[in-house]
């Protein structure tokens, strides 16, 4: 009964804690980092999406859990609902695809994460900048978000770099 509990329910118990883990972390960061200059969004969630299909299988849970989870995403945080709700699958699915082509190794992986965080930082910004929900520069954006974040998530990810692997070993036996 243990194993298949583990097996049923580990997988999206993990996930949803780094949905909340997102909210806690962002909160706490803002509280903590009281500047107007720029903004550090962890991503915890996101770098979930992108490094947990090159360690495990469940193809249909993650597919399933990243459109439950996009909608929540979408209803909680932008308001917007409609774009992380097709993002995260489709990043799952193109995660899927480089797993082909990637050698897995801790650089490779690491380097993936921030590739694939960075691209998926510019075609938020992009669809916001169509939607008129930003109205400020590229510069801005970059200056202000995109860099210290892209910094703080390179550390998240070089972290749970480590972490999924081991949990992706743990729910597998």
């Amino acid at each position: 009964m243990g194993k298949y509990l583990k097996h049923s329910f580990a997988l999206p118990c993990f996930l949803l804690l780094f949905f909340f883990l997102d909210g806690s972390v962002t909160n706490m960061i803002l509280a903590l980092v009281n500047t107007h200059h720029y903004k550090i969004v962890p991503a915890f969630l996101l770098i979930t999406w992108i490094l947990m299909p090159l360690y495990t299988e469940k193809r249909s849970v993650l597919y399933n859990m990243s459109f439950v989870i996009g909608f929540l995403y979408d209803s909680y945080y932008t308001g917007i609902l409609g774009i992380n709700l097709f993002l995260f699958p489709a990043l799952v699915y193109v995660t899927y695809l480089a797993k082909r082509k990637l050698t897995l190794n801790f650089y490779t992986v690491w380097v993936w994460g921030v590739m694939a965080y960075f691209t998926y930082q510019h075609v938020i910004c992009i669809v916001y900048r169509l939607l008129r929900f930003h109205h400020e520069s590229y510069g801005t954006f970059f200056q202000s978000f995109l860099g210290p974040s892209l910094l703080f998530n390179s550390l998240i990810i070089f972290m749970m770099t480590l972490i999924i692997p081991a949990f992706c070993q743990w729910e597998a036996r």
